[in-house]
């Protein structure tokens, strides 16, 4: 992805507050959200959490592209941090991996009540993509597809979303 146009001089005018600083990291970030104390950053699929490491590694590569290392700090690291978890331009989400009736594959979401795919989206709040390409074409799976009636549809033909939301959340963690 290319990086969006920085000006040099405001980031070197800014570079001793971190709460600006932050703000700038958000504009040259991909899209990141938050949910609890946790970041989470989106990589065109699903949105990955951003451990401690992780994050304070995104900060220090900040300070490094704009030229302003000499001016990082683990403390001005650490406020810029807890900054970001703090602005409203961070989304907040309430929960992770609620999107009802949707799967989130390797490539692409399927819609277990329509039966059909949609492209990968940031506004599904997914933290995982199963390991699994859908293929329309590959239709010789009867043993998954009595598992998935069996495991997760009412007796009406509905899908059984509690239960789907719980096992995707079990096997996502």
């Amino acid at each position: 992805s290319l990086m969006p146009e920085v000006d040099k001089k405001y980031i070197s005018k800014i570079k001793g507050n971190a709460v600006l600083l932050s703000l700038e990291f958000i504009e040259q970030s991909p899209i990141l959200i938050t949910c609890g104390d946790s970041i989470f950053v989106y990589n065109g699929h699903y949105y990955e959490e951003l451990t401690t490491k992780g994050i304070g590694k995104r900060v220090f590569k900040f300070f490094e592209n704009n030229e302003i290392l000499k001016s990082w700090s683990s403390n001005k690291a650490k406020e810029m941090i807890e900054a970001i978890k703090f602005n409203d331009r961070v989304k907040e989400i309430e929960e992770m991996d609620s999107c009802g009736s949707l799967i989130n594959l390797k490539n692409c979401v399927f819609n277990l009540d329509t039966m059909e795919t949609l492209p990968h989206s940031q506004k599904n709040h997914f933290s995982y993509a199963l390991d699994i390409d859908y293929d329309k074409n590959n239709t010789e799976c009867p043993n998954f597809m009595n598992f998935i009636n069996s495991a997760f549809m009412h007796p009406n033909g509905q899908a059984d979303h509690d239960t789907i939301g719980l096992v995707l959340k079990i096997i996502s963690n």
